[in-house]
């Protein structure tokens, strides 16, 4: 009887011993295939920072930033050159807009298409002066292009083309001339020299219509994305970025310094648009900005201090529905892509 007990015993840890090797053996299974779906996720973890890293460094944002973050320091002749440089030596020097004397009221002189910022009178019986009474600061030609810009976004829906680019450069040139030798216009100046260089049909007095015209150059992809030197890749990253400058100024309105207004715009807007490493890039350069007082010195002009002040507000006004226009204008280019991306592969 005692052999027997006994041999149900051993019986009995025969086979709890086979039950836990067996659960051992499926733990163990579990363990590689999950260390070795780790290993997977971690491979491509590395090559997407890699990715990211490479992106930031040579990308539209790595110059945005190394352009906020550049001390403030030399003059005309240096910026002229730096913005060159930037933009490629086999890049065509073209004219730059002029900014009208700030003795001009914004609005008071006619847009004429494809003219720069100062724009003559028109010919015959030697055109009437413009009123000269009121001064302006350097914002004044901006709002003065911006406001042209708009005249048809509540009706039609559409912004004028010409003085909106014009717009956009001269924008560009008052952030070089706010930041010194930092060229803070050059982001803008290198997007505004594609779509002064895009193949879109000029005819198109409208710049949505106008951007929808080149529909047929991102052929070039196969319609997967835009292509890289195109109207399109223009539009969308002026917007982004028009619209993180037009909150900063919208902040400086409202009498808040340099860092918090820099910080409460970034986070409404590029913030949305940024990985981590632009984000901690973007967070070293704000320390650089100028102090609010600065800034709103190097927009004064011929103009005072109350005259900053007005146009900040009507630059704000201005710019921000233009900001929004410009990301309405991507959402329908990219349905558009969408929708020639699936017939390109249906043929």
């Amino acid at each position: 009887m005692m052999e027997r007990m006994k041999s149900e015993v051993l019986g009995e840890l025969r086979k709890d011993i086979q039950d836990l090797t067996k659960v051992i053996r499926d733990s163990n299974r579990e363990v590689q295939t999950g260390m070795h779906r780790l290993a997977t996720e971690v491979r491509t973890l590395h090559q997407d920072v890699d990715h990211v890293r490479q992106r930031s460094e040579r990308g539209q944002f790595a110059r945005l930033f190394s352009c906020l973050a550049t001390p403030l320091c030399c003059g005309g002749e240096d910026l002229k050159g730096l913005r060159k440089g930037r933009l490629g030596a086999d890049a065509v020097d073209e004219p730059e807009p002029q900014l009208i004397p700030s003795t001009m009221v914004p609005g008071s002189v006619g847009m004429q298409a494809g003219a720069g910022v100062g724009v003559a009178p028109a010919a015959g019986g030697g055109g009437t002066p413009a009123k000269a009474k009121q001064k302006s600061g350097l914002l004044g030609p901006i709002v003065q292009y911006f406001g042209d810009a708009s005249r048809g976004l509540k009706g039609s829906k559409e912004v004028e083309r010409v003085p909106f680019i014009e717009g956009l450069g001269a924008y560009a040139m008052l952030l070089d001339k706010m930041g010194g030798s930092s060229g803070m216009g050059s982001y803008l100046e290198a997007n505004i020299k594609k779509l002064r260089s895009s193949k879109a049909d000029k005819n198109k007095s409208g710049y949505r219509e106008w951007l929808l015209s080149e529909l047929p150059i991102h052929g070039q992809t196969s319609y997967k994305e835009y292509v890289d030197e195109s109207a399109w890749m223009a539009n969308l990253w002026i917007g982004w970025t028009l619209d993180f400058f037009v909150e900063l100024f919208a902040e400086l309105h409202l009498g808040k310094d340099t860092k918090t207004a820099a910080a409460d715009a970034y986070n409404r807007t590029l913030y949305n648009h940024h990985n981590f490493f632009q984000r901690t890039a973007f967070n070293t350069a704000v320390k650089q900005l100028p102090p609010r007082d600065q800034i709103l010195k190097s927009l004064q002009g011929g103009g005072s201090s109350e005259d900053v002040h007005r146009e900040l507000g009507e630059f704000v006004a201005l710019a921000r529905p233009l900001a929004a226009f410009c990301s309405e204008c991507n959402e329908q280019m990219d349905k558009r892509l969408q929708v020639e991306r699936k017939a390109y592969l249906k043929r």
